[in-house]
């Protein structure tokens, strides 16, 4: 999965995610990624979601941005969840 943050300043390095929730198979996930350069953050090698989707969150976001609401995010087999 990839994350693209954007932000009017133009500050996108850093920013940290985090992914959660239960797998199709019962499994917890418990991810944190931090967007690159470019504002990208990519989760690698996430179990499928099945019907339940995870929660996606910006975390630990500074006090002068406003922090966007979580987002349901749902994985499927061998395709890249955009965000």
């Amino acid at each position: 999965m990839k994350v693209t943050k954007t932000s009017e300043d133009g500050l996108v390095e850093g920013m940290k995610f985090h992914l959660y929730g239960t797998s199709l198979s019962g499994i917890p996930v418990d991810e944190y990624a931090v967007t690159d350069s470019t504002g990208v953050a990519t989760f690698s090698d996430i179990l499928i979601s099945g019907d339940t989707p995870y929660t996606l969150e910006e975390v630990e976001t500074a006090d002068r941005y406003v922090v966007p609401a979580a987002q349901s995010v749902t994985i499927n087999w061998n395709e890249v969840t955009n965000r």
